[in-house]
């Protein structure tokens, strides 16, 4: 195989989010392609670290990363194959920037539950917890949180 320093950018390609952490990466397909590496980075602290982000037969995947909020970048490797006209075997086209578009994060009344309060009368406080029920996945430490408020004198 025959490896080349990256051509020009990719023709129809598109990303999109479907949740914070789940990213698709569709491209145009390519010219005798029959297998299609991703690779991802982020733009602003390791721009030249290219993390596997999956291979395709299709040209397009969706793969998962760790921060909703950082910028990511991807590109795409096409193995493609052998021509007698010359053509390289693997062909790496320039890194495209991944527009950040989080999904809206909206909490009917439905998917959030509160205990009744607690009078504590020994430590002079009122304790609840609450709980948040959702399906889009944003980094929130416990499903299960509590509020303490003391009472003033």
């Amino acid at each position: 195989m025959t490896a080349t320093t990256p051509v020009g950018t990719l023709a129809g390609a598109s990303t999109e989010y479907f949740d914070a952490h789940s990213i698709k990466v569709k491209i145009g397909a390519v010219e005798d392609a029959f297998i299609y590496v991703f690779e991802y980075s982020t733009i602003s602290t390791a721009p030249d670290q290219w993390l596997f982000a999956g291979a395709s037969s299709s040209p397009s995947i969706t793969f998962t990363v760790m921060d909703p909020c950082r910028d990511y970048q991807f590109r795409v490797i096409a193995i493609v194959r052998p021509s007698t006209t010359g053509q390289n075997d693997v062909v790496i086209y320039r890194a495209l920037p991944i527009p950040v578009q989080l999904p809206a994060f909206v909490l009917h009344p439905d998917q959030i539950s509160v205990e009744s309060p607690q009078w504590n009368a020994t430590e002079e406080q009122v304790k609840t917890h609450y709980e948040v029920t959702t399906s889009i996945v944003y980094d929130i430490s416990g499903p299960r949180k509590s509020f303490t408020s003391r009472a003033r004198t």
